[in-house]
């Protein structure tokens, strides 16, 4: 059986254009990993399997004015099936791209490093 490369999928939100991939909160009693579930097929439009634990992130922004600390717990995920078009309200563009097209897309440091850290453990 041959084996399928990788795909990422980075998608552009709304307010202004720029890539990254799908993360959200956590509703009131969901756990990280049921949400990651949730907002990817928010997101992108797929229903995944979150297949293992890939890693934690920690970093700091300012949003108007106020520093927001924001923890994302990342997750391999196996595309199930589309079951819907993508949440219209906070996603412009959804796409399917390969590692080295994606640090293309990417600007967040963060997101760079986590394409690194995939690529790390698909190739030792």
């Amino acid at each position: 059986m041959k084996a399928r490369k990788p795909r990422l999928p980075p998608v552009g939100t709304a307010g202004r254009t720029v890539w990254t991939f799908p993360k959200g909160h956590l509703d009131p009693g969901e756990t990280p990993k049921a949400a990651a579930v949730r907002e990817v097929e928010e997101e992108t439009g797929f229903s995944c399997e979150a297949a293992a634990p890939l890693t934690l992130v920690r970093y700091r922004f300012l949003r108007e004015g106020r520093l927001v600390r924001k923890r994302v717990r990342w997750y391999w995920m196996k595309p199930l099936r589309r079951t819907r078009e993508p949440d219209g309200v906070e996603v412009m563009a959804t796409r399917w791209a390969g590692p080295e097209e994606a640090l293309g897309l990417v600007i967040y440091p963060g997101d760079k490093r986590l394409i690194g850290l995939i690529e790390r453990r698909l190739h030792g």
